[in-house]
């Protein structure tokens, strides 16, 4: 390929330069000043020669970046494609996006009322595909959240008795013992 030899063509080859590598490859040996002339010559055309192939294969083929841009949205697209195998469990972040429900009021309570199967992967909880299926074919009975009662105001809590105190007292004293 013609890219190949990008690296071996330099254009900066001068007759002093090749007088230079020679003198260096070839101590003592004395060259007539035509031969730096005729091989710089002869590199100058090989170069022309290397650069024309160059420009006629750029011609023919596709931009680089016309080919890279391709390339790209290929891979994005199987990117996006791409599901989980079968069985292979997904986060609770990402059940939550796929059956369209929220994390926190939805999937969250539903999995403490233990409608939903749950596995820990590295410590981590997370929901098998085929429940994930089971949920977005059958989809997920509502769970009522747990509220906490309130107090109201005024109100407080059970009277202490005086036995309580001494019990209380009693248990100190005898852990202090």
């Amino acid at each position: 390929m013609v890219g190949d030899r990008v690296k071996l063509m330099p254009s900066n080859v001068t007759p002093e330069k090749i007088a230079a590598a020679l003198q260096r490859a070839y101590p003592g040996v004395r060259f007539d000043s035509l031969t730096y002339e005729l091989i710089s010559s002869e590199h100058m055309r090989e170069r022309r020669v290397f650069l024309a192939e160059l420009g006629a294969e750029s011609l023919t083929e596709a931009p680089l970046r016309d080919e890279v841009a391709a390339l790209a949205e290929q891979v994005g697209t199987l990117v996006r494609r791409r599901e989980p195998q079968v069985g292979a469990p997904v986060s609770l972040r990402e059940a939550a996006r796929r059956l369209h429900i929220s994390k926190s009021r939805s999937l969250t309570p539903a999995i403490a009322a233990g409608t939903v199967r749950t596995v820990r992967v590295g410590g981590r909880t997370k929901v098998p595909a085929d429940e994930l299926q089971r949920l977005a074919r059958e989809g997920l009975e509502p769970v009522a959240p747990k509220r906490r009662q309130r107090r109201k105001k005024g109100e407080q809590g059970a009277p202490v008795t005086e036995s309580d105190v001494e019990a209380q007292v009693a248990a100190v004293l005898a852990i202090e013992q």
